[in-house]
């Protein structure tokens, strides 16, 4: 089925990015819980946002502490010696 744009609404971060509404719709931000901002792509005239939120924001940093516990393993070192500065 065709959608009318006339009711499409778009979401506008000034400057930043411009996409149709995602039907995902809060009654307050405290639902998000957590946010995590996976990077940013130039398409076109804009910029694309990829992110995570609420629980796939949790099960993300789960993911990165689980291989940051393993790599730690495998260097013998602690987290903070992972990278030298």
């Amino acid at each position: 089925a065709a959608l009318a744009l006339d009711h499409l609404r778009m979401v506008s971060i000034a400057g930043l990015d411009l996409n149709p509404c995602g039907g995902t719709h809060l009654h307050n931000l405290a639902q998000i819980n957590l946010l995590k901002v996976l990077g940013m792509d130039k398409e076109r005239a804009g910029v694309r946002v990829r992110f995570v939120a609420g629980e796939r924001a949790l099960s993300y940093f789960r993911e990165c502490v689980r291989r940051e516990a393993a790599l730690s393993v495998t260097l013998s070192v602690p987290a903070a010696d992972h990278v030298s500065t």
